[in-house]
């Protein structure tokens, strides 16, 4: 699979820096055509069905997500695959906030493909322009480079020690206009600001994957609880299925691996000096798992030179 996803060197160059890039996506029709979509798509009073925190999305509506995507992928799909090469838009949703709610915490999706450490891009496509006030999206730059575990019920995530300081210290506010979209690597530690307006905050997302990738969710092992199960995808809603209690029997499960978690846990001061291209003292790399990602970040940063 290849490491290059943008055909334009300058986006392709501040996505791997950054781990974000932000691009002009839709124009004022297209806009209007996917507003369109969402009056005729989303329910009269969404309720939230996001596991992540107060958010309604198709992708978990069950009764919805398919005319959702099919819709929202005729109008973006063909526009964002201009941009790219080998890579694939997998599926599209809507992510519909209410107004007056509190911020989603940060926080990292639980894996997309088998080939986990390839990179899954996420496109986040207002239809109204957003600031700070009306639940933008917020992320940890360049935190893309740190993340390489995969994330489930029972991970202690990697900036728990620190959480209290994440939004404040780390999470990049955006002010982003109706029609541009945010397409940031799916290892970026994200989250978004409040709603703080009379009105709800409807947002078109996208998953985009590496041509050649296998779809899959990811289940606690039945072996060992603190270990992961990669399981091929049964649908292009898995997660949905998950948590809708779909999910085909487990016997019935093609388990393509396992993964064995690292239980990384990172200090504040850690966190600091990896986001700035600083490895951590060889004392400090007691952990396995850390010395490997530590590995993987230091080939990143050498790649950037070549």
């Amino acid at each position: 699979m290849t490491t290059h996803h943008f055909k334009d060197p300058a986006l392709q160059a501040q996505f791997d820096t950054e781990g974000y890039v932000i691009v002009p996506l839709l124009c004022a029709d297209g806009v209007a055509q996917i507003n369109a979509v969402a009056r005729e798509i989303l329910p009269i009073a969404p309720i939230y069905n996001d596991p992540e925190d107060n958010l309604y999305s198709t992708y978990f509506d069950v009764s919805r997500q398919q005319a959702a995507s099919d819709k929202l992928m005729a109008v973006a799909a063909p526009k964002l695959m201009e941009m790219f090469s080998g890579f694939t838009v997998f599926s599209g949703d809507l992510f519909y906030k209410a107004p007056h709610v509190k911020r989603m915490r940060a926080h990292l999706h639980r894996p997309f493909i088998a080939q986990y450490e390839h990179t899954v891009i996420n496109c986040w496509c207002p239809l109204e322009d957003c600031g700070e006030s009306n639940a933008v999206l917020q992320i940890v730059p360049r935190s893309h480079i740190i993340h390489q575990t995969v994330q489930g019920a029972r991970t202690h995530e990697y900036w728990s020690g620190f959480e209290d300081k994440i939004p404040e210290k780390y999470l990049k506010t955006f002010s982003i206009r109706a029609g541009e979209a945010i397409l940031f690597n799916d290892a970026l530690l994200h989250g978004a600001s409040h709603n703080l307006q009379a009105k709800p905050r409807v947002v078109a997302h996208f998953l985009i994957f590496p041509d050649g990738s296998t779809p899959i969710f990811s289940v606690n092992s039945v072996a060992n609880c603190e270990n992961f199960d990669l399981v091929r995808a049964t649908s292009q809603f898995c997660y949905s299925d998950m948590a809708n209690g779909t999910l085909p029997p487990r016997e019935e499960w093609d388990v393509l691996g396992t993964y064995v978690s690292s239980g990384v846990q990172l200090t504040e001061a850690q966190f600091d000096a990896l986001l700035a291209g600083c490895p951590l003292p060889q004392a400090e790399q007691h952990d396995p798992s850390i010395a490997n990602q530590l590995r993987r970040y230091a080939s990143k940063l050498l790649s950037r030179w070549r």
